[in-house]
């Protein structure tokens, strides 16, 4: 994958269906905090919720202009210049692509650079160890347990640049 290849779309209604079957894979879902099927209603309410909340971002990945996947900024909070980050991929055959690198990078700049943030935090599953070595591989370190099930860790913006260059760089391979 490339920068090119890869743009990262405003979540729209006309998007959340989508979102959902992916959300609802089990594939997807066995690593979320919220580990239910999700209804049409509930998708609807959780949308209606994050677009009405400019603390919000929420972003289609799209890939060759086909959707694959869903990545966010939430609680954006300009006085503590901190936010949540957050990405899956819901579509099987755009795993261990390189996709997830490109939006990754996207969107940390847009959260560093356009939104000025300091901080960036991940809600990592505690056993989920690829996204545990993805997260370390770009530059988040673990900073605290949230539950028995969960793990914050999180990023600042000096250490996402002092990485930016060599990720660009794997991200062109």
């Amino acid at each position: 994958m490339n920068q090119e290849q890869i743009i990262l779309k405003k979540l729209s209604a006309a998007d959340i269906e989508k979102v959902r079957v992916w959300r609802n894979q089990e594939f997807v879902r066995q690593h979320m905090e919220y580990q239910k099927i999700i209804s049409k209603e509930e998708q609807l309410v959780w949308f209606e919720k994050i677009n009405s909340d400019a603390s919000f971002q929420y972003f289609l990945v799209v890939c060759n202009e086909k959707p694959i996947g869903l990545i966010h900024l939430g609680n954006i909070n300009k006085d503590t210049k901190s936010a949540d980050v957050g990405l899956f991929i819901g579509e099987q055959d755009y795993l261990g692509t390189g996709a997830a690198l490109t939006a990754s990078i996207k969107i940390l700049d847009l959260a560093f650079v356009s939104f000025e943030l300091e901080n960036l935090f991940a809600k990592v599953n505690s056993i989920n160890i690829k996204v545990k070595e993805y997260n370390s591989f770009l530059g988040f370190v673990f900073d605290k347990k949230l539950s028995p099930s969960f793990e914050q860790w999180k990023i600042d913006k000096p250490t996402y640049f002092g990485k930016r260059e060599r990720l660009q760089r794997l991200d062109k391979k």
